[in-house]
Order: structure tokens, then C-alpha cells, then sequence
């Protein structure tokens, strides 16, 4: 509900958009179904792209993020820092997940032992930018995920 609101305020206008961002409480069943509604209902304008999974398109944000300079290279692995927190009690299970624990591991090492991790965050950053389409959002979209979610 918090991240459809500002969504929908945006001009997101799916229907199960519309549904979740009205919604008055978090009702756990009403919730799954309004995604998997959104899922469905906003495939048509993904065209021929892929369906991200959900950490994919969370990396893939702040990859986007990252390139259209609203975070700097230090607060876009800080945010995969925190991101990595929701994830930590696994292994890596895809390709945004391994960018996720990089991103974390560039903070740390930054944090802690001083490095220049310059280079390995551009890359990881870039390659996480990648998840997303070039013109699948844009620098409003980016800032509202941003203070919603990240």
C-alpha cells in the first residue's frame, strides 16, 4: 500500500494498482491478490521484456538509480546494504541477489577496511541497471520507490 499509493499518484492507473493503493489496512490474502493482479494486468506494457522477480527489480532500481545520479555510487551500495538484510539468511539464489550481497560486501569493505571499491561498485551498479529497460522509468518513478520502499 505504501508504494502504490505514490505510484498511482504518479499516473500508475492499474486497476490492482488502484485496489492497493486504496486499500485501508494490510490484509495479507487481499494483498497477494492485488500483486498477482498487477502482475497480470501490467504485463501488456512490459512488451517483450521479461518479468523481473522481485529482487531483481529492487537491484535493477537502485542500479537505475544510481546511473540517473540520484544516489551516488556510497548510497546506492548502502542501499543495497539495507536491501541485503531482507535477504541474508539465504544464499544467493539469482543474479540480483549475488549484485545485492555485492553491493553489501563494497560497503563493508569501504566502512571497515578503507578500500577504493570504486571500480567493483560501478560494475556491479551498471550490470544492475541492466535488469531494467532503458525507458521503463524514469527519475520520478526512481525517487518515489526510493522514499517508499529503499
Amino acid at each position: 500500500m505504501d508504494l502504490a499509493k505514490p505510484v498511482v499518484a504518479l499516473g500508475g492507473d492499474w486497476p490492482a494498482a488502484l485496489e492497493l493503493a486504496a486499500m485501508p489496512s494490510i490484509w495479507r490474502p487481499s494483498i497477494d491478490d492485488a500483486v498477482r493482479n498487477l502482475r497480470v494486468q501490467s504485463k501488456p506494457d512490459l512488451g517483450e521484456l521479461p518479468l523481473l522477480g522481485f529482487w531483481s527489480a529492487v537491484c535493477g532500481l537502485i542500479g537505475r538509480s544510481w546511473r540517473l545520479e540520484i544516489l551516488d555510487q556510497d548510497a546506492a551500495t548502502a542501499r543495497l546494504d539495507i536491501v541485503w538484510r531482507h535477504i541474508r539468511d539465504h544464499e544467493p539464489r539469482d543474479r540480483a541477489e549475488e549484485l545485492i550481497w555485492e553491493g553489501m560486501a563494497c560497503l563493508e569493505l569501504v566502512r571497515y577496511l578503507d578500500e577504493d571499491v570504486t571500480d567493483r561498485a560501478s560494475a556491479l551498479l551498471s550490470e544492475a541497471d541492466r535488469f531494467i529497460a532503458d525507458d521503463a522509468v524514469d527519475i520520478a518513478f526512481c525517487e518515489t520507490v526510493l522514499e517508499a520502499f529503499l
